[in-house]
Formats: C-alpha cells, structure tokens, sequence
C-alpha cells in the first residue's frame, strides 16, 4: 500500500475522492460520488475503502456507506432505525469507530445516538435522554468511551463497559 492519504471534499451535491501523496505532492482524483440531496456529514472507514454519508433527502434521512474506489453504495443504513427515536430530524453527524474492521458506525440524531452494528444489520445500542441536540460524537481508539457534545457547550463520555456517563467541566463559559 502507498503512503498516500486520501480526501473526500463534500460539495452541496458531489463528493470528490482524491488520493494524495506527500512524496510525489501530487493529487489523483479516485472518484466522484453524485448525490440526490445535500450531505451533513461523512465519515471515512479505518481503512480508507468506505466513505459514510449522512444526507437530507426530501422524503427522509438517509445513510449510505460508498466504496471509494468505484462510487458505487455498497450499504445503506435504514432510516427506520431513527423513527423510534425521540426529537429524530435528521442524521447530523455520524462516524466509524477506529478499528479496521469497521464494523461500529455511530450516528446522532436529534438528542439520541444509536451505535449500528454492520455486521448483524442491526441497532447495537442507544443512548438517548440528552436534553440538548447533539452537535459531535468521538470514540476512543479502543472503542470503550463515546463522546458527546451538546447544543450549549457540554460534554459527556460514555463507557461503553461500564454503561456510565461522565460530565467534563470546563472553566471556559460561552
């Protein structure tokens, strides 16, 4: 494998894969992946072979997983997932765990975030009763602790072991 890191650039409706090369200070476009709304997010895989997509579509929400290589969706996360969840409007921001298998994606959506397992096709866990819309979500390099951070500025760390959430206080106030 070459030392090449690889880009998506998000346009209203196109994401452009480009792969670049450091030594070489070069860019080769991979790909271009035509969407039918605009993106609120993407998320690349651990091992750069799959770009998530979280986008606004006029009749619902919609996840699709892309092979960067040919553009092609190669998964689609159901929207229905998100109809039983509290304040759903839409996926605002999602992310794969760091792992190379991949096999987590994390999405937020309104005040909750449901863990998708991709392997069973199915909710792996959900973590809602936020009182505030959620504005980013983090995991850990192991996958034990998910952070979240809220409308106002707030910061929780969930362990994923222990089921147990922590509230980090900041002396900065907005």
């Amino acid at each position: 494998m070459s030392s090449a890191a690889r880009i998506a650039v998000i346009a209203p409706l196109r994401i452009g894969v480009s792969r670049l090369s450091a030594a070489a200070a070069a860019r080769e476009s991979v790909s271009s992946i035509r969407l039918d709304s605009p993106a609120t997010d993407a998320s690349w895989s651990a091992d750069g072979l799959f770009l998530a997509v979280a986008y606004v579509n006029p009749i619902s929400d919609a996840v699709h997983i892309f092979n960067v290589v040919d553009g092609v969706v190669v998964e689609t996360v159901p929207v229905t997932i998100f109809e039983s969840v509290p304040s759903a409007s839409r996926v605002s921001f999602l992310s794969f765990g760091p792992r190379r298998s991949s096999r987590f994606l994390y999405l937020a959506c309104g005040r909750s975030i449901i863990i998708w397992d991709r392997k069973s096709g199915k909710i792996a866990y959900r973590f809602t009763g936020s009182s505030e819309s959620i504005t980013a979500v983090a995991m850990n390099v192991d996958e034990t602790n998910l952070a979240v951070g809220s409308k106002s500025g707030g910061m929780v760390v969930y362990s994923l072991k222990t089921n147990t959430p922590t509230h980090l206080q900041s002396r900065l106030t907005q």
